[in-house]
């Protein structure tokens, strides 16, 4: 006996809620669920959006957050260590840590800067 396909979840893995441009609109956002998304993750691209993320997950049970700094922002955050996101990551709404790693391509921030 064959199990039955499980109902398809569509999840958005990448969206940037925190973003200035989701400020006055961020309700018309969350209306995706109307729209059969189950699942959004809103991305940290820096420290200092760390409190503005966790509030907007805590705002609905379908968000969930990532912890992290995008390498373009790796300049802003020089002492940033493992240990920071790793203690971040404790929180139950975190799922990921990401928007880690390198971008050499821009080079917003210098090589060595993200490579510490």
């Amino acid at each position: 006996m064959s199990k039955p396909m499980p109902k398809p979840m569509l999840v958005d893995s990448h969206v940037n809620l925190h973003s200035e441009k989701y400020a006055e609109d961020l309700e018309a956002i969350l209306r995706a669920r109307a729209a059969g998304v189950t699942a959004m993750l809103t991305i940290s691209d820096q420290l200092s959006s760390t409190q503005a993320i966790t509030a907007i997950a805590a705002r609905d049970p379908f968000i969930w957050r990532s912890v992290g700094v995008h390498p373009h922002y790796a300049k802003d955050d020089p002492d940033l260590t493992a240990r920071t996101l790793i203690d971040l990551a404790a929180d139950e709404k975190v799922v990921g840590i990401g928007e880690c790693g390198l971008d050499f391509y821009y080079e917003f921030s210098d090589r060595a800067v993200q490579q510490a």
